[in-house]
């Protein structure tokens, strides 16, 4: 019960830190940013803390890519969950493949184990890299060529997923919701309603 609580706790502040670097110091577009996360990922039925993980690490890591923008970042991030819920991978298996995505727009390209991976949990979101790739380059190579000669930036990848948003969204209420992903909503309400005995508890510790 105690560990649980501390790696709640600390999931969050780690998250809410680094958002509020991000933000300039900013507490009120934080906590902004927080419950529309809360939000999203209600909407996607995935776990709340991943999606904070998943957005605090791509605008620390790919800030440029997402415009600075936090709002960009978590519709990024929305889309790829519905990407990953069609394909049908596991919670698991989204978070592995998303931790090496966000490495790559890290990087500034995607290929090799990272392009893999999303093909292989997301086909749906591979397809449309590689249509949005081919229109810009004007070209019918393959995705996997186009990655292994350094075309595939994060510019490129983030463009691809804003613009496949609709059809995404269309795809993804077509899918039958899972006893697991309605487990992960149960679970991001209790994470939700813990946030002020968190605060209050680090608060008394402070103290």
């Amino acid at each position: 019960g105690m560990g649980a609580i501390i790696t709640t706790s600390d999931m969050m502040t780690s998250a809410e830190n680094k958002l509020n670097y991000i933000n300039g110091g900013n507490k009120a577009l934080t906590q902004d940013a927080m419950d529309k996360m809360y939000a999203s990922s209600q909407n996607v039925r995935m776990g709340y803390g991943d999606m904070m993980s998943n957005v605090s690490k791509s605008m620390a890591l790919a800030g440029d890519a997402f415009d600075n923008s936090t709002d960009k970042a978590i519709r990024f991030q929305e889309i790829m969950a519905e990407a990953y819920a069609v394909g049908g991978a596991s919670a698991q298996e989204m978070s592995s493949s998303m931790y090496q995505l966000i490495q790559a727009l890290g990087a500034g390209t995607l290929a090799g184990d990272e392009l893999r991976s999303v093909r292989e949990g997301a086909p749906l979101a591979y397809k449309e890299i590689e249509k949005f790739a081919q229109k810009i380059y004007d070209c019918d190579d393959s995705l996997k060529d186009m990655a292994s000669d350094g075309l595939i930036t994060a510019d490129i990848v983030t463009a691809a997923i804003m613009q496949s948003g609709e059809a995404m969204d269309k795809a993804f209420a077509q899918t039958e919701q899972t006893f697991g992903q309605t487990w992960e909503q149960i679970k991001n309400a209790a994470i939700y309603a813990f946030k002020p005995i968190s605060e209050m508890l680090r608060t008394a510790l402070i103290l």
